[in-house]
């Protein structure tokens, strides 16, 4: 009889544990799948115009530590291609991706830590560096403005321009340190520079030949092959052969509010407040001798705003932002006329006021 209890015993205690492990990889499973949603739903939102060229911004990845169990992602830089060991951060994939330390694992692939709940590789990164990802999209979607500036200038030279950034082969130690460079280079003085050098005449002048190689069949369109309604998510491919799950977009215009998980759409709403308050550089301008509607213009009490109408000497300007400067740590009002008379980097907080002021009162300016 005791025989029978133990045999019992173990059986009983041995389902347990199997029960216990399936729970916990179940757990794992869908915060991963959460990870995944919100790392692509962050470079969904941003919608980088970036993607629109052949090219990537590819995050690499080290460890550190004692017990080499810290992950980083410490290399950044402007590319052509990504390797499978790269995540392009533009459009971030995690299938077949993997991480080597030396051991190769699947970045889908569930790790325990420690004895203790074990979690993939892709949910460990996206913790410990949620709010940074969170800094360098909504960078990346201040971007588009700069971007579109180019456009306007010349649209089809901006894809030899972006080639010739990533010539210059430059790695970054920090999304921060990526972000400033980008903001650098792409910049209407850059990019005329780059169209008046004659050294760019030869690619400037066979870039139509050219380009149909650029965007060859190689060159996937990562954005509709991201976010398109069939692609199928393989994210998961690990956990079972039986998991199908195809992936959602996180575009706000594929779907309403209602279908949104809600974790992610207050993370959404957070990012929006994130956005409103971004450091920009101001290009200042002489005061501009004709000032039409729809042109951007700046006061002498550092507001920025649309010109909606003009009545005579008498501008009507739609406003929209308010600069600020840090002085010793602190966010202080802007001194009147710092818009015109400096160059430095101000803060701008977002405004709504339809002010009328004198033209003298006013000047062109640009928003780099």
């Amino acid at each position: 009889m005791n025989y029978l209890n133990t045999k019992l015993l173990l059986y009983i205690l041995i389902l347990c544990l199997s029960l216990g492990c399936q729970s916990q990889k179940a757990d794992v499973k869908d915060m991963h799948k959460i990870t995944i949603d919100k790392w692509q739903g962050l470079a969904s939102y941003a919608k980088s115009r970036l993607n629109h060229y052949p090219v990537y911004i590819a995050a690499s990845f080290t460890v550190e530590g004692l017990n080499r169990k810290r992950m980083l992602i410490n290399k950044f830089q402007l590319t052509n291609e990504v390797n499978q060991t790269q995540i392009d951060l533009l459009s971030p994939s995690f299938k077949n991706k993997l991480f080597c330390n030396p051991n190769c694992h699947f970045f889908n692939e569930y790790i325990v830590q420690d004895a203790k709940v074990g979690a993939t590789i892709a949910s460990r990164l996206f913790i410990d560096y949620e709010f940074k990802l969170f800094q360098f999209y909504s960078q990346l979607f201040l971007l588009n403005d700069k971007i579109d500036l180019l456009e306007n200038i010349n649209k089809k030279y901006l894809t030899a321009y972006l080639q010739s950034i990533v010539t210059n082969n430059k790695k970054y130690n920090s999304l921060d340190d990526l972000t400033a460079y980008l903001n650098d280079v792409l910049t209407l003085n850059k990019f005329k520079l780059f169209l008046a050098d004659p050294k760019n005449m030869i690619s400037l002048t066979d870039i139509d030949n050219k380009e149909n190689n650029i965007w060859s069949s190689n060159f996937k369109n990562k954005e509709n092959n991201i976010w398109s309604s069939n692609f199928k998510n393989d994210e998961n491919s690990l956990w079972s052969t039986d998991f199908d799950n195809k992936e959602n977009s996180l575009r706000a215009t594929d779907f309403g509010d209602k279908e949104k998980p809600a974790e992610i759409l207050a993370w959404v709403t957070y990012l929006n407040n994130f956005i409103k308050i971004a450091k920009k550089e101001v290009e200042k301008k002489e005061v501009a001798a004709d000032i039409e509607i729809g042109d951007t213009v700046c006061s002498f009490q550092n507001t920025l705003g649309t010109v909606v109408a003009i009545k005579g000497l008498q501008i009507t300007v739609n406003e929209f932002a308010l600069a600020w400067i840090y002085n010793d740590g602190l966010l202080e009002n802007a001194p009147n006329g710092a818009l015109h008379d400096h160059s430095n980097n101000f803060t701008f907080t977002a405004i709504e006021n339809n002010l009328t002021r004198h033209s003298s009162k006013l000047f062109s300016c640009e928003i780099q």
